[in-house]
Parts: structure tokens; sequence; C-alpha cells
């Protein structure tokens, strides 16, 4: 009677495992080294082509400036601060992390590293901390006269952006939540309704992810703490920005109102 695989296997792999030992090697050889040589802006940007801001979600001049903001933080040997933000802004932006490696020229544990790092940085930044302070004049002022430079608009009022994203996640279980399929997006995966809001310098101000994936933007929105007072014309804030002016930007996917700026329906792609 023949032994079990496993049983064979495992006795075939006693004698590999004692020479590799005695030989001073590991069972598996250590992964090669590699050698990243992306410390500027155009190396990296050389890396994406013309596809640089895409790739990134943010143009150059926002990664420069993020970048500096995190220098403190970030580990002061081995790749570049730039390399390692351009490693966690990819990534983060849903890049597949084979791709991302053999683009920027890491190895998969050195991309890994180099994500934990920069969230851990962005997480010590008092600076990047989510807080739109809309209620402060002069935070408002700040946050419009930044959105009228950066993209020379002939507005004035605006004062952030608002919009969705779908953040992937496992098929949830059916004793967590009330009904899986509405957590089913239109792009065909379990995910969450992410809603967020950023100001000139692309920095995230406020966000919620309460929703599950199958919600519409606009019943997302509404459903937050933050959407339920600017729909409220009577609350504080919000009849403070009616007032003074103000008002955020979306796309089509979110209902009009008096500080909430949205396309006429069909006219919402490119940049007219």
């Amino acid at each position: 009677m023949y032994s079990p695989v496993w049983q064979t296997a495992a006795a075939a792999h006693v004698p590999i495992a004692s020479a590799a030992v005695s030989r001073g090697r590991g069972v598996l050889p250590s992964p090669t080294s590699v050698v990243n040589t992306l410390f500027t802006l155009e190396d990296v940007q050389a890396c994406y082509g013309g596809c640089f801001a895409c790739a990134m979600r943010m143009p150059a001049d926002a990664v420069v400036d993020l970048v500096d903001i995190l220098r403190p933080g970030l580990p002061h040997s081995g790749l570049s601060p730039l390399c390692r933000t351009a490693l966690a802004l990819r990534y983060v932006r849903g890049g597949s992390y084979v791709d991302i490696c053999a683009v920027l020229g890491v190895h998969p544990a050195t991309l890994c590293r180099s994500l934990w790092e920069v969230i851990d940085a962005i997480n010590a930044t008092p600076s990047l901390d989510l807080d739109f302070q809309m209620s402060r004049y002069q935070r408002r002022l700040g946050y419009a006269g930044g959105i009228q430079r950066r993209r020379a608009s002939p507005f004035g009022d605006v004062i952030g952006a608002l919009d969705g994203v779908t953040v992937r996640q496992e098929q949830p279980l059916a004793s967590y939540v009330q009904c899986v399929a509405d957590y089913n997006s239109r792009k065909g995966f379990y995910a969450f309704n992410t809603q967020a809001g950023c100001e000139a310098d692309y920095k995230f101000r406020w966000m919620s992810c309460m929703s599950p994936g199958a919600c519409h933007d606009s019943t997302a929105f509404a459903s937050t703490r933050f959407g339920k007072i600017l729909l409220d014309p009577t609350h504080e804030l919000t009849a403070a920005l009616i007032s003074a002016g103000n008002c955020l930007v979306a796309d089509e996917a979110y209902a009009a109102s008096e500080v909430l700026a949205v396309p006429c329906p069909g006219s919402g792609r490119g940049d007219r």
C-alpha cells in the first residue's frame, strides 16, 4: 500500500530542506534585489507619460505639495518620499500591484511597506485631518479663492467638490446585513458607497462610508449627517452658506439645491 501523497511529499522535503540549511540557504530563494532610481517628479512622470494625472488621480503640482507635507513623516532612507507617495497613490487609485511593481521597479513587499508608511504619515499629519470647518467664514474664503485660482474659474463662490466612490469589499454575510443584494454595486462587485468632499488642493475634508454599494449617490449623501445639514435651509450652517452665496459642486447624480450646484441633466460629461 502506497503512502499518502502528503506523506511522500513531506518525506522528500526533509532532505531537500536539510541540504539547503547545511549550505546556509533557505528552501526558497530570496527575491532578487530591485534597484529603484525614481527620485524626481520627472522620473515618475516618465513612467506614465500623459496618463500621470489619471494614474495618480491628481495633477503633478498637487502630488508635489502632498509629498512636501508627508516628507517629515516618511523614512529618510531607501525609496524617495516621492516614489513612496506615488506607489501609495497608484495603489489606492485601484492599480494592480503587479503593474505598479513593474512600472515603478519595486518588489511587492516594498510596495506594501511603502503603502503603510504613507498611510501612517497621513494619519500623523494634522493638516490633513478630515475637517471642512465650513462654519468659519475665513476658511470658506480660502477654499473659494483656491478653487478659482487652480481652475481659472470665473466663479468665486465654490468652496468644495462632492462625489461618491464604490469601495470594494467582500460579500457580506446575511447574518450581518439586512439585504446582501444592497451591497452589490452596479459595477459588478460588492462595495460600500463612500461619499467624500475635497477642496482646491485635492485634500479630502469630509467623508462618510455608511451606505451599501447599490445605493444612489444622491440618496447616500442625503442619509449622512452632513447631507442632512446641507439639505435643511433652516440649519445655521446652511443659512450662512446661502447668505454668503457659497456652494459645493457635484455631478448630475446629485439633486441641485441652494448650496449644491450640479450640471443640467445630460450635460455633465466632459469639461463643458
